[in-house]
């Protein structure tokens, strides 16, 4: 694990998918947490905010949705940026998640100039 002062809650249904979030994110230098449901994500947060939040949208059970409404009505949560990273980039969840807090919106697939240039705003990197 890269140890840096900055820190990138990673929240997707995808095991495979979170490993190589976490492999381009260790490579500019990003502390990686992983939690593969929001129920997870929300029981990481109760001992850690984040500098950044990257999270699928349409996950099993709980979807990115509704979790982003949760961390904009928690006061310890409130201010930590998020981006949706998602397959689906339809105008109206765009519009919506943006609507509703999200900072951002990432499109799989991505190259990694991509990445960078979405969290940049939020967070410095190499």
């Amino acid at each position: 694990m890269v140890v840096t002062e900055y820190t990138v809650l990673v929240v997707d249904d995808e095991p495979a998918y979170c490993e190589v979030m976490r492999e381009l994110l260790e490579l500019i230098s990003l502390n990686v947490v992983i939690a593969n449901n929001v129920s997870d994500a929300l029981s990481l947060l109760e001992g850690l905010i984040p500098d950044l939040i990257l999270s699928d949208l349409m996950m099993p059970e709980i979807s990115g949705f509704t979790f982003l409404r949760h961390l904009r009505s928690n006061s310890l949560w409130f201010q930590v940026p998020v981006i949706f990273v998602t397959a689906k980039a339809a105008t109206i969840d765009r519009e919506v998640a943006l609507k509703d807090g999200a900072n951002g919106f990432l499109v799989k697939p991505f190259t990694m100039q991509e990445l960078k240039e979405t969290i940049e705003p939020y967070l410095p990197v190499e």
